[in-house]
């Protein structure tokens, strides 16, 4: 709920009441109900933060690989706006504003800790009634265009893959992610492969197998596929001699749809077109998927594979959720 101005000021009343107590408990010596007026004014703080948090999100990102420093500002009234148009546009759907307020307001300062450690820089917003995986493909994905020698043209069919067929196709996807109302944070980076300005945290995952990304054996994660159980992004990297924990959510093929589809709309270009990128959560059959653009047939691509597999061109794009 966002305060109006008379909510506001009773709020400020109430802390400067809080203070008060505070102080007077410090003065007579009463340790115990200090603590309490103390506890209860960091709580009240807290609270009032949450009702009153900005629309715009700003961090300068260090990168740990090159020492550069960059810029990052995500602006919630931006990104409602955008995506508002695209979901009316192109899935007919409505988006719940004060639902998607009440999200940012509440994950703020987690939100802004997360951008700055994982140089995140894009925002999604994903609606509890997001459609299929078939539906998103079709509307977002095989109605979009390419800019090609300075004109568009219109993308090809996706290519599925008979890893992936086997699986079922779209029809056989299994997923653990659940359908509600969530703020999606994930990097810009279009490429990972053949790319050395990619996040250095996404090239960290060029080659590696999911054991590696998740820090879990390979019994395990075939156990959670099977099951249809969450596989974490959970690992750690050496570079310049420090070490990084890298702690975060491996994207679905349904948030990549979604991606593909933002990004073809913001500038009728698409993500990895020079490699491919894991989607740990989404699964087919036994299989992950991954899913890649084919800059040469101009369709995207979606293929399934065990988790042991490990390629060079092959990373996997993570992201961090807020509910």
């Amino acid at each position: 709920m966002t305060l109006n101005c008379q909510q506001l000021h009773e709020q400020l009343q109430n802390l400067s009441k809080l203070k008060v107590q505070f102080d007077a408990a410090l003065e007579a010596g009463d340790v115990k109900a200090a603590e309490g007026a103390s506890e209860l004014l960091e709580r009240c703080v807290s609270e009032l933060f949450e009702q009153t948090a900005p629309s715009s999100c700003k961090v300068t990102f260090s990168d740990p690989e090159t020492h550069l420093e960059s810029e990052i500002d995500i602006d919630i009234e931006s990104a409602l706006y955008s995506f508002a148009n695209l979901y009316v546009g192109k899935l007919d759907l409505e988006i719940d504003y004060e639902k998607v307020r009440d999200i940012w307001r509440r994950n703020y300062r987690e939100i802004k800790r997360e951008m700055a450690k994982y140089g995140y820089s894009r925002l999604l917003i994903v609606p509890d009634d997001l459609p299929d995986e078939a539906t998103l493909n079709q509307k977002l994905v095989e109605t979009g265009f390419r800019h090609q020698a300075g004109r568009l043209e219109p993308v090809h069919k996706t290519h599925q893959y008979a890893e992936f067929k086997v699986g079922g196709s779209f029809q056989g996807l299994r997923s653990p992610e659940e359908a509600k109302y969530r703020l999606i944070l994930t990097h810009r980076t279009d490429n990972v492969h053949h790319n050395q300005w990619a996040n250095p945290f996404l090239k960290a995952t060029l080659g590696k197998g999911l054991d590696f990304i998740s820090s879990l054996n390979l019994e395990e994660i075939n156990r959670r596929v099977e099951q249809g159980e969450k596989i974490p992004v959970n690992f750690e990297v050496q570079i310049n001699g420090s070490t990084y924990p890298v702690r975060a959510e491996g994207l679905s093929l349904k948030t990549y749809l979604l991606l593909q589809g933002v990004c073809e709309r913001e500038s009728w270009t698409h993500l990895d077109t020079q490699g491919s990128t894991w989607l740990p959560g989404s699964f087919s059959g036994p299989r992950i998927v991954f899913a890649f653009w084919n800059e040469d047939s101009a369709r995207f691509e979606i293929n399934a594979g065990h988790p042991s597999l490990s390629d060079d061109v092959l990373a996997c794009r993570f992201g961090k959720s807020f509910e």
